[in-house]
């Protein structure tokens, strides 16, 4: 086991460092870029049929915009009734477009539920005072 010892003063100073870390590195070329979570919802009005006979389409679609650093995860629901996405945009309306441009979206086959997120780790560390 290693133990580390920081005083106050040292880990006011971590705390800063570690916001300055976070806020660069949502940065691409000085555009800020949020990660949006996203649930997507499977509607009920469609069959397992329905949605196989557009995967390749859906799948496709993705692979683009992973291939472009937009999409940077896709993970199945273990529900079974959806996925979870997680997007690197400029802003929620750009996710909103993404999705809405999904194959299935077209379709009505999923709906979403969009959580822009905000960089950093301002919620579990104090905002560091000069």
């Amino acid at each position: 086991m290693v133990v580390v010892n920081i005083d106050c003063h040292d880990n006011r100073l971590l705390r800063q460092d570690a916001c300055r870390m976070a806020e660069q590195s949502f940065l691409n070329e000085g555009v800020v870029i949020m990660r949006v979570f996203i649930i997507a919802h499977k509607s009920e009005d469609f069959t397992t049929e329905d949605f196989a006979a557009h995967l390749k389409a859906e799948e496709d679609h993705c692979l683009e915009l992973y291939a472009d650093g937009t999409l940077r995860e896709i993970l199945r629901r273990d529900d079974g009734k959806g996925a979870v996405l997680i997007l690197e945009v400029e802003n929620v309306a750009q996710a909103q477009q993404i999705c809405a441009d999904l194959p299935y979206a077209k379709l009505g086959m999923l709906s979403f539920s969009i959580y822009g997120t905000l960089p950093g780790l301002w919620p579990l560390i104090p905002k560091a005072r000069d």
